[in-house]
């Protein structure tokens, strides 16, 4: 029988005692995203903190009770919903919404296509994700090559990175990306 290893196993595995400070620290500032927070009770969307530019949503709170996952950056926010959707919201500069709008900032979050879609990760300027299928795509500020489209256009609506379609886990830096098969 053949031991399952997580990733978190996987993980520690290369990661010395000196390096375990750190390794906690950038958990912390991924989980906590600088200025606000998400969480998902009972998988009803629940932000709180700096409402900048409208990423902690509408007043009267994130709609819907059907959320599985929940993505806080800098300046906006997301989450995929049970029925695969992925939703945005928040500040909109560098088309880091993916919403195909010039909209600057939105409180209301609107999805980024009907598409399905099983994780997704932002940084403040740009967006990965991962349709169900196992392909890679992105949007947002381009200009270091960071959507992985071979260009460095931004763009407003997700693109495909490659042609790939056995993508698990992607990652957004601040001017770069990373991802596992």
């Amino acid at each position: 029988m053949i031991p399952q290893v997580t990733l978190f196993d996987h993980i520690m595995k290369r990661v010395n005692s000196r390096s375990v400070f750190s390794l906690f620290m950038v958990f912390l500032f991924c989980f906590t995203a600088l200025q606000h927070t998400t969480a998902q009770p009972a998988q009803y969307f629940v932000t709180w903190g700096n409402g900048f530019a409208g990423k902690l949503g509408p007043e009267a709170g994130v709609p819907g009770s059907d959320w599985t996952l929940a993505i806080a950056q800098a300046n906006h926010t997301g989450g995929i919903k049970n029925d695969g959707t992925l939703w945005t919201w928040g500040h909109n500069a560098q088309n880091q919404l993916g919403d195909g709008t010039d909209t600057p900032n939105r409180a209301e979050p609107l999805p980024v296509s009907q598409d399905q879609w099983k994780t997704a990760s932002f940084s403040a300027m740009h967006g990965l994700a991962v349709k169900t299928d196992g392909t890679l795509w992105s949007w947002g500020e381009n200009g270091n090559g960071q959507l992985g489209d071979g260009t460095v256009l931004s763009r407003k609506s997700p693109v495909q990175a490659g042609s790939d379609n056995d993508w698990a886990i992607v990652s957004a830096g601040s001017a770069h990306s990373a991802a596992i098969k």
